[in-house]
């Protein structure tokens, strides 16, 4: 274990990712973090800073200035960004200036701060360097890769912190990221054993959420270095949501410990955003201008595979361009910085589903998920000109396939009915494979929202002469969702049914808006009454639950969706 993190720190880049570990770990271990890193702002040579206990039992003022790997004679002595400027800028302004009045008469540790080792060529002129400048109130203390890993260790990640069952599964699920189903499964049994105990109490949860966010940032570490992040993606979103089922009473009830229980989820959900970006930059992205580049790289001569990825991404990439927009409005994000990210987003969005054609033609009923993050996040970037082409297009070609007896959008779940989907000659097979949807409930509404009466008449009448035997339905939260959304043990939610779909749509549109007033359970969900809604969206794309009617723009309002 201790040498999977060494590696781990290794792995990580400077900024967004060593320099928002380190501050955790400090705090995991004890000290207090004064100071963090600031997007736009001096610092003076200083990336964190923080007062705690040193070894000698001597309470110390910490200064540290972090570089990503190893530590060489580029990275020690070559332009401004280099260590050695960041040292002296702490010695010449830092320490005199910047230090808080209540921390000036203690001792100062300036740490130089590695992921991992000091090659022998710069090791001598470093310790040259701190010998020429300590006195008797400021040393010098090396934090490399092996220092790090052992804080995790000793605190997070050790003997008495975790169990034996909980360190094996972290092992065994870095071992498969390769199989990111089986890594999958061994992070949520990781994720079991560490919420196994009483977590009601602030350190309990603060502890937990801490030691959730380094095994993640682990096995994000780890996932990078093999290319596959898979595995990193779909835990990220597990971990999150899991997370917030033992914290969400917390952070409601309690006013005292709250600060510190919400900044330890807060730096779980950057992660997750850190890693959903990753994904969408770095696998999505580059090949949503290129026609069918996304379609061909689906490993798999069935057509079903295919179709289930490419939605997959897209709503992975939608939900990701929702949590933006969130933060733009919600969080410090930078709001050129966030315009820019989300034009990015929104046009990769576009070439994604122009460039990729099994995007028009959804093969399972669930896959109104995606379809509805995708069109939710479109229309909040005023893309409802493309959303109008594209959902006719999708409802025009679901409909062709239907009657072909081609891949029609059906309600089966086993992979291998999905293999064989459509039988022919079964006369009744066709009424099974479409006993109910939601698919077509939401294509009627995007029509209705672009105003596609021509489409939305074709449907209508489609579904009257040809899918009399489908209950159309929407899915509603209950009061037992917000125990059961997050973590998914167990169904829950009602379902909105008899629903008519006709040529002008407001029969279903007044339907739908009364039972949206009706339900309380949506506005009383703890994510939306903290003002996190799109972790409701998570929970829904995550463990393929249907999005709830009130995130459509004229339900209840933009006011209460998750792009408002």
């Amino acid at each position: 274990m201790r040498q999977i993190i060494r590696e781990y720190f290794r792995c990580l880049k400077e900024r967004n990712e060593l320099d928002a570990i380190l501050p955790e770990l400090l705090s995991a271990n004890g000290y207090t973090v004064y100071s963090r890193p600031a997007i736009g702002t001096r610092q003076h040579g200083v990336d964190v800073a923080a007062v705690g206990t040193d070894t000698d039992g001597q309470r110390k003022v910490f200064l540290f200035s972090i570089k990503a790997g190893d530590l060489d004679r580029n990275s020690w002595d070559c332009g401004p960004q280099a260590l050695r400027a960041s040292l002296n800028e702490i010695l010449d302004h830092y320490i005199e200036t910047r230090i808080p009045p209540e921390y000036e008469s203690l001792p100062i540790a300036i740490c130089p701060c590695v992921g991992g080792d000091v090659h022998q060529a710069v090791d001598a002129i470093l310790t040259s360097y701190t010998k020429r400048n300590e006195t008797s109130r400021i040393e010098f203390q090396l934090w490399n890769g092996d220092r790090l890993s052992l804080l995790v260790t000793e605190n997070l990640l050790g003997e008495e912190a975790t169990t034996k069952e909980a360190r094996a599964n972290l092992r065994k699920s870095i071992a498969l990221l390769d199989e990111p189903e089986a890594s999958y499964t061994y992070f949520a049994r990781l994720l079991e054993d560490i919420s196994s105990t009483d977590l009601e109490g602030r350190r309990e949860l603060v502890r937990f959420a801490r030691q959730t966010s380094l095994c993640l940032w682990i096995l994000f570490a780890w996932s990078r270095e093999v290319g596959n992040v898979e595995a990193a993606f779909r835990t990220s979103e597990l971990a999150t949501l899991t997370v917030w089922s033992h914290t969400a009473s917390f952070l409601r009830d309690h006013t005292r410990g709250r600060t510190e229980v919400q900044d330890a989820f807060r730096s779980l959900l950057v992660l997750h955003l850190h890693i959903a970006d990753h994904f969408v930059s770095d696998r999505v992205l580059p090949s949503a201008g290129k026609l069918h580049a996304l379609t061909s790289r689906v490993a798999s001569p069935e057509p079903v595979d295919a179709i289930r990825k490419l939605f997959e991404s897209l709503g992975r990439t939608a939900l990701y361009g929702i949590w933006v927009a969130h933060s733009g409005r919600h969080g410090p994000t930078d709001r050129r910085e966030c315009e820019q990210l989300l034009h990015t987003i929104t046009a990769g969005m576009a070439d994604l589903i122009n460039n990729n054609p099994v995007l028009m033609t959804p093969v399972l009923d669930d896959q109104a998920i995606d379809m509805n993050l995708a069109c939710v996040y479109l229309v909040s970037q005023g893309q409802t000109d493309f959303v109008k082409t594209w959902i006719a297009e999708m409802t025009l070609a679901t409909i062709f396939a239907y009657r072909a007896s081609s891949k029609y959008p059906c309600c089966l779940t086993d992979y291998g009915e999905l293999l064989d989907h459509p039988i022919a000659n079964d006369p009744g097979y066709a009424e099974r494979a479409t006993a109910a949807s939601t698919l077509y409930p939401t294509l009627a509404y995007w029509l209705s929202f672009v105003g596609d009466t021509e489409t939305l008449g074709t449907l209508a009448q489609f579904v009257s002469e040809e899918l009399s035997h489908c209950t159309l339905q929407l899915w509603l939260p209950s009061q037992d969702s917000e125990q059961h959304l997050y973590q998914h043990t167990q169904s829950h939610g009602v379902a909105l049914t008899d629903i008519a779909i006709t040529e002008t749509g407001e029969p279903m549109l007044d339907m739908i808006k009364t039972e949206c007033d009706r339900n309380t359970a949506f506005r009383e969900l703890s994510a939306v009454r903290m003002q996190l809604d799109p972790l409701v969206l998570t929970a829904c794309r995550h463990h393929r639950v249907p999005v709830p009617p009130q995130f459509w723009p004229t339900i209840e309002g933009e006011d209460s969706s998750a792009t408002s």
